[in-house]
């Protein structure tokens, strides 16, 4: 593919500010932006925090559920930059929340269906907790 964008548009590269000597690729796609966001939730692991601070971000979390990752939101005002430490609490929340669902004996399922969360995003953080992961 990279061959094909090459020979077709060798400025591209420039076109998005990118040098001639970048190894960076550009990816071009004839989808809509939420068909990007999409593909790019699909390459990443079960879980996402998104720090939601306007429309895009916004959108970014609502898909992120669609696809069933365990997603997590931290609200910003419109703009405004969300902290390391906002983030970190936010992980830690959602590992305690799961831990204490599952020293009740509630099971992958039930957890699910409370966090509004794919079975198999419960499955992924019950393994990586018992594995002394988080």
């Amino acid at each position: 593919m990279t061959a094909l964008i090459d020979r077709l548009d060798p400025g591209l590269k420039l076109a998005f500010g990118l040098s001639e000597t970048s190894t960076a690729h550009v990816a071009v796609h004839t989808c809509s932006a939420t068909g990007i966001m999409e593909a790019s939730l699909k390459g990443v692991g079960p879980r996402v925090l998104c720090a939601v601070n306007g429309a895009f971000s916004k959108r970014w979390f609502e898909i992120a559920g669609l696809l069933g990752k365990d997603a997590v939101s931290i609200e910003a005002d419109l703009g405004c930059a969300v902290s390391p430490a906002e983030i970190e609490r936010a992980r830690r929340k959602r590992d305690n929340q799961v831990r204490n669902m599952l020293s009740r004996g509630w099971g992958p399922s039930r957890i699910a269906k409370k966090l509004l969360i794919s079975r198999q995003a419960a499955q992924q953080i019950v393994r990586r907790l018992a594995n002394g992961a988080g």
